[in-house]
């Protein structure tokens, strides 16, 4: 590509080169701010900044063409603008555009933007509202993390919602996900710490991993009838109160409710055959916990400091994983749904030896 740049110079240079696709030109202009580079269709050009002006306004035109898109890292790492106002004709906002952009507190977005790149505004933190149009078809992992915003509405022609999409938004705190989207990335909810409801929406089979990972104001949620496989540390520390786990999942991650301190309910899925490593770990208002009897291995640390008190065990079971129950101080009672001969051909009750069993336990 070919670079026409506007600098603080008092003088008007025109520079004339042929090449093999024909003729422009490059020109010195006293103006400022901001950096022309001519697309290779050379039917417009990109922008970035090489000055630092509190107030920005990218032109639609220069030179005759379409101002069409806001280079990569353009404007990122800037201290003292305040705004910047991009025109109509912009289409793409490139990877890191507005990256930590720390004084940046109003931005216009195009009404006929196309495409947001990755981190585009991340870290932008003083940005509190986007308009977002209806003729977007992708927006970039990270585009939106650590920022100001309290809601956002994501057009529904965006169907994949990328990682850490809304990471660090300590503000957000209400968002609708279209039903629409058929995937909703890792860690996008990540630190959500102020996010009290969401909606998921039909068509995800994932929950992914951390998407909820410290998001201290969901209370509850419900999980999709779609959902197959929930991801190590989704909803970790988390502000989670009682979960109803579909009995569609089959698959789940290491830690996905550890540290939990509010969770006292969990239903677990009938298909589940393995209760995975720290599952459960620090979940201290967590009392009573029912395995489905499909359940055969409880992994090391499931249960780790925990504040179970009873646990009803299915008799498919065959392992019980190291320190599972470590620092369980206030278990008391086993309930085991086989024989006691079952129980003793499980590996690792050698380890509950001290904790009273109830046998071929009936019960719920």
């Amino acid at each position: 590509m070919r670079k026409a740049s506007l600098f603080l110079v008092t003088v008007l240079m025109s520079l004339s080169l042929i090449g093999c696709t024909g003729v422009f030109e490059e020109k010195y202009l006293d103006e400022g701010t901001i950096e022309f580079t001519l697309l290779d269709s050379k039917d417009g050009w990109s922008v970035s900044g090489v000055d630092k002006g509190y107030s920005v306004e990218i032109p639609s035109e220069y030179d005759g063409l379409p101002v069409k898109e806001i280079e990569k890292g353009a404007f990122s790492f800037w201290k003292e603008t305040t705004s910047i106002d991009i025109p109509d004709t912009v289409t793409i906002i490139g990877d890191s555009a507005f990256m930590q952009n720390e004084s940046l507190i109003a931005v216009v977005i195009p009404s006929k933007l196309e495409s947001i790149g990755e981190s585009a505004f991340e870290g932008a933190s003083l940005l509190t509202e986007f308009v977002l149009p209806d003729t977007l078809n992708y927006i970039g992992g990270h585009a939106f993390s650590g920022t100001a915003i309290t809601t956002i509405s994501v057009p529904t022609t965006i169907t994949e919602w990328n990682e850490g999409l809304f990471s660090n938004c300590l503000e957000l705190r209400s968002i609708q996900i279209p039903s629409t989207v058929i995937s909703i990335g890792k860690n996008v909810f990540f630190n959500c710490k102020s996010l009290a409801s969401v909606v998921l929406p039909e068509r995800i089979t994932i929950i992914r991993e951390g998407l909820f990972n410290g998001a201290s104001s969901i209370t509850s949620i419900v999980i999709p009838s779609s959902v197959v496989e929930i991801e190590s540390y989704a909803f970790y520390d988390s502000g989670l109160t009682s979960v109803v786990i579909p009995d569609t999942v089959v698959l789940m991650g290491t830690h996905v409710f550890a540290y939990c301190s509010d969770l006292e309910s969990v239903t677990l899925p009938e298909g589940r055959v393995n209760i995975s490593k720290n599952m459960f770990a620090f979940t201290s208002k967590l009392k009573r916990v029912v395995l489905p009897d499909s359940v055969e291995n409880i992994d090391d640390h499931a249960f780790w400091n925990s504040g179970i008190e009873a646990i009803v065990l299915p008799s498919s079971l065959n392992e019980i994983g190291s320190n599972s129950f470590e620092s369980c101080d206030s278990l008391t009672t086993l309930y085991f749904r086989g024989t006691q001969e079952q129980w003793f051909n499980v590996d690792g009750v050698t380890s509950l030896s001290d904790i009273s069993k109830v046998y071929e336990y009936a019960g719920n």
